[in-house]
């Protein structure tokens, strides 16, 4: 009885050893490395001087944000939250469709491009049909109804052609190689939905052709600015 509980136990060992190693941070050939959970337990933590924080925050909200005020008669949002989830998600579908997708891509190769953009005016949100119904719903809402011409971000994945980080769709092959360029169903006027990650309240995605993104966090104003350091 005894071997059979020590067995038991060696073996379950064994198992958890397996779980636990097969997320562990190797140092191998980034050519074949298609690994997507990775421990970066012995990795640097990033840190920013406090100080340093303070004056760009700062610099910000008396330069470029005062002069965005001051010329479109707005109280432009100075502030973006997105939940960690909503990023971690973001980040695993980028890295496991493309690697699904092309077996010669690694994580090496990929990575998120941050727009500076501006919510349309409102009386378009229900009423431009490339918007795909995005914005549906937002007039109804004392919060989002505020989210007018003001300041946001929107990340698109990219992925390394011939040394340049290019934009591209995760969910389309044609743009591993070319990205969004040159491609009709990705320009100004297109109704087609491409993956990318903005920030807006969680809406139900409409299906179809929608590209990799996201819209889950918080806008600073008009969100009532609780729990900020800087």
């Amino acid at each position: 009885m005894k071997k059979r509980i020590v067995a038991l136990s060696v073996f379950v060992g064994i198992v958890v050893f397996i779980i636990f190693s097969g997320c562990k941070k190797q140092k191998v050939d980034p050519a074949f490395d298609k690994t997507i959970c990775l421990n970066y337990t012995d990795d640097p933590i990033s840190k920013i001087p406090v100080g340093l924080v303070h004056d760009m925050v700062n610099g910000y909200k008396t330069r470029q944000l005062a002069k965005i005020n001051e010329e479109l008669k707005i109280d432009d949002a100075r502030a973006i939250w997105f939940d960690l989830e909503t990023l971690k998600k973001f980040i695993y579908q980028i890295e496991s469709i493309t690697i699904e997708n092309n077996s010669s891509k690694s994580n090496e190769d990929l990575g998120i491009r941050i727009y500076y953009a501006s919510y349309p005016y409102k009386n378009t949100w229900e009423t431009t049909p490339k918007y795909h119904d995005h914005l549906k719903g937002f007039n109804k809402h004392p919060e989002t109804m505020q989210y007018e011409i003001k300041h946001t971000l929107v990340m698109i994945p990219t992925i390394k052609i011939d040394n340049i980080d290019v934009d591209f769709n995760p969910l389309d092959t044609i743009t591993y190689d070319h990205g969004l360029q040159d491609i009709t169903k990705y320009g100004s006027t297109s109704e087609f939905p491409t993956f990318g990650l903005n920030l807006m309240p969680e809406l139900k995605p409409n299906g179809g052709g929608s590209i990799l993104g996201r819209n889950h966090g918080g806008l600073f104003p008009p969100k009532k600015e609780e729990g900020f350091g800087f």
